[in-house]
């Protein structure tokens, strides 16, 4: 178990497979634009560009240990490269999905009365229909991912430690 964590607690990490693949296509695109410049073409350097920076990205994804969402009682936190964001079970309303170009991300609903960020969740829900979303899948499907966040929304939401066991688990 991971330093801090509780056993009421579970962690979720980002596919590995996922970034790895990441990483492959961004070194296949780089050596494409490395010859490009090498034949002359200038726009070879804006593909070199591009994806040596989603390289650089990806592997920092595929081997840093900072990006994992935890799920507790209390609520759950999503943990990233420089931040951590950790949002309470009772100021969500719900978790869904939206689909994007082929690829399914878990979006949730605050709650009413929740007072953070009026201005960006309206925007948000302009948008996708929801006020916010998790970063990843955590080597789920989304609609797996949602329906996993719904059960401790569902089970904790109310009264926050209220059950020792995790659901889902």
């Amino acid at each position: 178990m991971a330093e801090g964590l509780r056993a009421d607690q579970v962690v979720l990490r980002p596919s590995k497979l996922r970034w790895a693949a990441l990483l492959a296509g961004s070194v296949a695109f780089c050596a494409g634009g490395v010859l490009m410049v090498s034949s002359g073409e200038a726009t070879g350097w804006l593909v070199l560009s591009f994806f040596g920076l989603c390289g650089v990205v990806s592997m920092t994804m595929l081997f840093s240990k900072n990006n994992y969402l935890v799920l507790a009682p209390a609520g759950f936190t999503i943990h990233s490269l420089f931040r951590q964001m950790t949002i309470s079970w009772s100021n969500v309303e719900s978790f869904g999905t939206y689909r994007l170009r082929g690829s399914s991300a878990v979006m949730f609903l605050y709650s009413p009365d929740f007072p953070r960020s009026r201005a960006l969740r309206g925007l948000n829900r302009a948008m996708t229909g929801f006020d916010g979303g998790l970063p990843d899948t955590y080597g789920m499907g989304a609609e797996r991912l949602a329906a996993l966040m719904n059960e401790w929304k569902q089970r904790y939401g109310a009264s926050p430690g209220s059950s020792s066991a995790a659901p889902g688990c």
